[in-house]
């Protein structure tokens, strides 16, 4: 049910651990698009 429900709605999930933060589920396309967003500032960031 819970990757079924993130992918369909694109929301993320935090898993908790004793009340504490200690995994979040995403779905793969805005995961990618995080990951090529920290890319592009990156890049920006070197030159």
């Amino acid at each position: 049910m819970p990757l079924k429900y993130i992918n369909e709605r694109k929301n993320l999930m935090i898993i908790t651990q004793n009340g504490e933060a200690k995994t979040i589920l995403v779905d793969i396309e805005t995961y990618q698009k995080t990951q090529d967003a920290f890319a592009l500032l990156n890049i920006g960031l070197v030159q």
